[in-house]
């Protein structure tokens, strides 16, 4: 089989040392062209990697040259509309996260979907641990009872510490090229920034009660402040009900802490996650057994979520090629459970 013509748009930090780098070493991936308005940066980066291809700072010329597919890294405000143009002339399509702003949006996107691959960015659910979690919850049930609450907790520090670009940006980056995030109409003056900020830190984690099925929400309180932002909400899952609590803090350090910590009547089952630009070992998966004295850690040794999302990715193409495609859903969910947080929110202040 032809290999995968695989083009870019946006070759800053996060293309560089983490997508370039695990396609450029996919046998199946040709690395075909880049779409940057820094040329200087976008030609660097396309000599470095061996793109076949060209280096253009037009994304319709990208597009007219039929590449398999795109990934798209670019400013937030600018992904949704890259992600409908490129869905609508067929292309596969890898976008970084958050994929969208409002459930307006996501929709849209979705509906231009048709045969096409559409993979966000949200690389949690691709870490092993979580993967393998999700496989044996039903096991868990059995021999913890029933689920009792979840709690996320994220505190992202430097997330790049020891990663490097393979080339420097050569312009200034503007701050929002002449667009902006499309928010829910009722979002509005000062809560922009509040819902643009948190939406960023906590898509991940909604992303992943998505990925469990955490689906049935039923109702939920939440509080949202300037530094922390804290959401709960009642939802069900095999007819047990839970409280979820999701929190985090924008600390200015070099340290990380995330995890997702999932209480059972007896153990508490710990999803913890290490900086996404660690490679091998993305995430432990601990387990707390009342009955026992020890804490059990599971520790996946090479695993890098971005490595396994962008191998999948891949793997869904050919899939599709070769007849046997189921498509993966995502996005929905999260950003809707969003916006009723939001709503809540509003109404209750």
């Amino acid at each position: 089989m032809k290999k995968i013509k695989l083009s870019f748009i946006g070759v800053v930090l996060q293309s560089q040392i983490a997508h370039i780098v695990n396609f450029h070493k996919d046998k199946r991936v040709e690395l075909f062209d880049i779409a940057d308005f820094d040329k200087g940066l976008a030609l660097e980066v396309h000599k470095g990697f061996g793109f076949s291809g060209i280096v253009t700072n037009s994304v319709d010329k990208l597009i007219a040259r039929k590449p398999d597919g795109v990934v798209i890294t670019v400013q937030r405000p600018l992904t949704a509309g890259l992600v409908k143009k490129c869905l609508k002339a067929g292309l596969h399509v890898l976008s970084e996260k958050p994929h969208v702003f409002c459930l307006k949006e996501h929709n849209e996107c979705e509906k231009l979907q048709n045969k096409s691959v559409w993979m966000k960015g949200y690389n949690k659910r691709w870490a092993l641990a979580a993967i393998e979690f999700d496989k044996n919850y039903k096991k868990y049930l059995r021999l913890y009872g029933k689920l009792i609450s979840v709690e996320m907790f994220i505190d992202s520090g430097n997330s790049w510490l020891g990663s490097k670009h393979h080339a420097e940006p050569t312009l200034k980056r503007k701050k929002s090229l002449g667009r902006k995030n499309e928010y829910p109409k009722w979002i509005k003056g000062k809560n922009k920034f509040l819902y643009e900020s948190n939406w960023n830190f906590v898509s991940h984690f909604m992303d992943l009660l998505e990925f469990f099925n955490f689906k049935k929400i039923k109702n939920f309180k939440s509080y949202i402040g300037s530094k922390v932002f804290k959401s709960m909400f009642e939802a069900t899952k095999l007819s047990h009900s839970f409280i979820v609590n999701v929190s985090y803090s924008k600390l200015n350090h070099n340290g990380w802490n995330e995890f997702v910590t999932f209480t059972f009547e007896s153990a508490k089952i710990t999803l913890r996650y290490k900086s996404p630009m660690q490679k091998g070992g993305s995430c432990n998966l601990e387990i707390m057994d009342s009955n026992k004295s020890e804490l059990s850690i599971k520790s996946y040794k090479n695993d890098w979520t971005y490595e396994t999302q962008d191998f999948n990715f891949i793997n869904q193409i050919m899939s599709l090629k070769k007849g046997k495609f189921k498509k993966i859903y995502n996005g929905r969910i999260s950003i809707a459970t969003y916006e009723k947080i939001w709503k809540s929110l509003l109404k209750n202040n």
